[in-house]
Formats: C-alpha cells, structure tokens, sequence
C-alpha cells in the first residue's frame, strides 16, 4: 500500500470568541494518495475551509487543534522543523482562495507573481522561469499570455485573474494543491468550463489535489471521491455516483442533487408499497416488516409512458438546456420532480403519464411530523 501524500487522522479544531470556545470540526479524517482528486462539500460553516486552512498553515491562524495530527508523506508535520514547514508551504503545498487578489500582489505584474515562485524554490534561471510562465499561462487557457505577463491584476477580469493565481500556485510543481471555493465568484459557464479544465490539468500532470466547495456540481466535475460535510464532521466519504443514488443518510439525501420523498410501507425485505405502486429493491431493505417509510425519488427515476399508470399536472417547469426539471402535482402524494429532455417541451397544466423506475430503492424512516 503505498504512503499517502496527506493523512488526517481525527483532527479536530475550535475556534475562540469573546466568551467560547467554539468546535469547528470534529474528528476529521482522511487520505489522499497521489493523483487523487478529493472534494469536501457542504453548507456554510460546516467547517470544510477550516480543514483547508489548517493543511496549509499548519494549523495555524486563529484555530486551535483539540486533538488529532495531520502527517505528510508519512511523518506528523508537528516533528518537522521550520525549515522544512516553510518548503512544504512554499513549494509542496499551494493553495488557491475564493478570492483570486488574495493570491495576488495587486502592486505586482503577473510576470513576477509568476517567476518569483519557483525561482525561490528552484536553482533555475530568471529565463527558464519566464518560459515556464508562459507555459503555465498557457496550460490554463489564457490567450496572449505575453501581454497577460505584463498586466497588473486589476487589469484582468476576475476569470483572468483566477487563471493567472492558478498558474501561481502550479509553477513550482506542487504535489499538493489546494482549493477553497475556487469558482465561486465566477459565473455559471465559466466555472463549468474552468472545473473541466483543472481537472484535466490535474491529471496530466499528476497533481494530488483537494477542493472545498459549497457546490456540488464543481465538486463532483474535479472529485474522484466526495466527502459531504455536516456540523465539522463527514457525513459520507464516496463516489459522485453514490452520492447521488445511495446516500447512507437523510441528510446526504436532501443535500445531494434534487428529488422528492414518497411514502411507503415496506412489506417484504424487497419490496415497498407506495401510492405510486410497488416497488421493488435489488438489495434488502433492512427494517421491519410494516416500517412506514420515506423513499427518496430522484428525477431520473420517473419516465415519460403514454401508457404509464401514474398520472400528474406540471405545476412549474425550470430550463436546464439539454433537460427541463418539472414540478408534478398528482391526486396521491406531494409534488414530483422530474427530468426530461428538453426536446420534450411540455406546457404548464398539461397532463403526462409516468412510469416508475427506481432501480435502487433509497429508504429512510419516516418523519414522525412528515405530512404526505
């Protein structure tokens, strides 16, 4: 089994106010290995940008460490010496900001910002470290690159200026590369577009990397694997794929992409009685026989059947591009969400017929104070 590059073992961090000690994160742990690509997911002040902080600055800052350790190619960072603390913050670890000017010297031309980094850390000439900006430049698809050499931040849009700080951080190699919320001040096509093409940069050149993101998509387009985040714990560490199709919890549920809950009542190990109809389960559903349930619906699971026996009301429509998400109304349950491609328009208060397909039954207990 090979060494990880980064190994968090039980971490835990507060935070100090005027009058407390506040958890921050609690019991966190991970490994990353290189060539991995890592996301951490969740709500605001779950505590993910506070493990991204305490990887890059050692735990420093304004948190404190409770208990835990975190180890680097296999050696606790608490036994190593300044020294080497600073080349692995200079050289072996980067970090990219939600904010790009927080990785930027606003009084700084790009050229500098640029060769400065691996010249500190690298016996390479001034000239090998402009060819390599230039190429980093251009590894992150920015046109014109020697007139983006000779610009101050401020004269770059902000998608520019996200571009030339990743540049920053990928110019003297680092194994590691960290990310918090690196997409989050850019618009919708442009951070799909960047989130692609990090993720083929990654690979290529076989940078380990760990993005925090309050968005699922950016990090299920970067991750490999996921960890969902709750209250400074992970919920669920696993592939965007089960993620979505088998969270192991209510909460990982309703925070991953979108669906609706049915009710039912489970009356064999495989098989769950809804309003909709039976349902039946590949694996055994492990509860009571009679436990009421609350089974998760994604909108993939109900397909378009001009001879389907669930019939519904669109109540509301929202344009996705290749699909358009539906609101269903039906006389048996609460409203549905469906996707269909958006080749199939279909105008608000027509009426479709559905089929069924859930080829994984996802349960929960029912909610004492669920109304269905």
């Amino acid at each position: 089994m090979p060494t990880p590059v980064l190994e968090i073992e039980n971490l835990s961090v507060s935070f100090m106010t005027r009058t407390a000690e506040v958890p921050a994160v609690m019991d966190f742990s991970m490994k990353v290995f290189e060539g991995d690509a890592m996301g951490l997911v969740g709500e605001s002040g779950c505590g993910k940008s506070t493990v991204a902080l305490a990887i890059m600055q050692y735990l420093g800052g304004t948190g404190k460490i409770v208990g835990g350790s975190i180890k680097y190619r296999g050696k606790d960072m608490s036994t190593f010496s300044e020294n080497e603390l600073e080349d692995i913050r200079g050289s072996k670890i980067a970090m990219i900001y939600q904010e790009p000017m927080a990785s930027l010297n606003p009084a700084m031309r790009v050229s500098s910002q640029l060769i400065e980094v691996p010249i500190l850390h690298e016996n390479i000439t001034k000239e090998e470290a402009w060819e390599r900006s230039i190429e980093m430049l251009q590894k992150v698809n920015l046109p014109d690159p020697e007139r983006i050499m000779n610009a101050f931040p401020h004269q770059l849009s902000g998608g520019q200026q996200q571009r030339v700080a990743l540049a920053r951080a990928l110019a003297p190699k680092p194994i590691l590369l960290l990310m918090d919320e690196p997409f989050s001040n850019l618009d919708f096509d442009l951070r799909e577009q960047m989130g692609l093409e990090i993720s083929e940069l990654l690979k290529e050149n076989n940078i380990t990397c760990i993005m925090v993101t309050h968005d699922q998509n950016d990090a299920f387009a970067l991750g490999d694997e996921v960890g969902v985040m709750n209250k400074g714990s992970i919920v669920q560490w696993d592939t965007p794929y089960n993620l979505y199709h088998k969270p192991i919890s209510r909460f990982v549920a309703d925070f991953i992409g979108n669906g609706t809950f049915l009710p039912g009542k489970l009356v064999s190990q495989s098989m769950v009685d809804t309003k909709l109809g039976q349902l039946t389960s590949a694996v055994s559903l492990s509860f009571e026989i009679g436990a009421e349930l609350d089974i998760l619906l994604r909108p993939d699971d109900l397909v378009l059947d001009s001879n389907g026996d669930i019939r519904a009301t669109v109540k509301r429509k929202a344009f996705k591009g290749a699909d358009i998400l539906y609101t269903l109304a039906t006389n048996h349950t609460n409203d549905l969400l469906a996707l269909f491609p958006s080749h199939t328009d279909i105008d608000l208060g027509d009426q479709v017929r559905l089929t069924l397909k859930a080829d994984h039954v996802v349960a929960f207990p029912r909610l004492a104070n669920k109304v269905t």
